[in-house]
């Protein structure tokens, strides 16, 4: 799957709730799965990847000889706690950029997995962060929209000339 970069417009549109899980949203789970690893990346979210539905996988320990893979189907963000953490984030969408960002430590979503299964999570630390970036997809913010507007303008900038320069 070929993955959406910035400034597409898919990445800024609410993605809508998938109806079943079904034998094409198992495999748009695999692929992206795959992408995912290609890509070399922890997360990832449908619309990275041209899909408009509400399907996001991670794997916070891709990468590594385990894997903690998990896919999540039409999540629903139940809360946020714990302290504000400031942590450097990158995004496959955004190629060579790393931002400085703040968010809340845990979160907890509803999901189903992708045996349609529903299921819940609570996770603090590198997953909670990779949860709550991949759900911004899903909403359709990116991690410019949790930036200030003067870091945004520079790296909106820069991210042009990026794109430019791969053309």
């Amino acid at each position: 799957m070929d993955l959406r970069l910035y400034p597409d417009k898919i990445l800024s549109q609410k993605l809508e709730p998938v109806k079943a899980v079904t034998p094409d949203i198992q495999k748009l789970v695999k692929d992206m799965r795959e992408t995912m690893y290609i890509e070399g990346g922890i997360g990832l979210a449908a619309n990275q990847v041209g899909e408009s539905v509400r399907v996001l996988v991670v794997d916070t320990m891709a990468g590594s000889s385990r894997s903690a893979f998990q896919a999540l189907i039409n999540p629903k963000l139940i809360g946020t706690f714990g302290d504000k953490v400031d942590m450097e984030e990158g995004c496959l969408s955004f190629p060579e950029i790393r931002e400085l960002v703040s968010r809340q430590d845990g979160v907890e979503i509803d999901f189903l997995n992708e045996n349609g299964e529903p299921k819940s999570i609570r996770a603090t630390g590198l997953m909670s962060r990779v949860l709550q970036h991949e759900y911004d997809h899903l909403e359709g913010k990116t991690m410019l929209d949790r930036i200030s507007t003067i870091r945004r303008l520079l790296l909106v900038k820069k991210l042009r000339d990026l794109r430019k320069a791969r053309v």
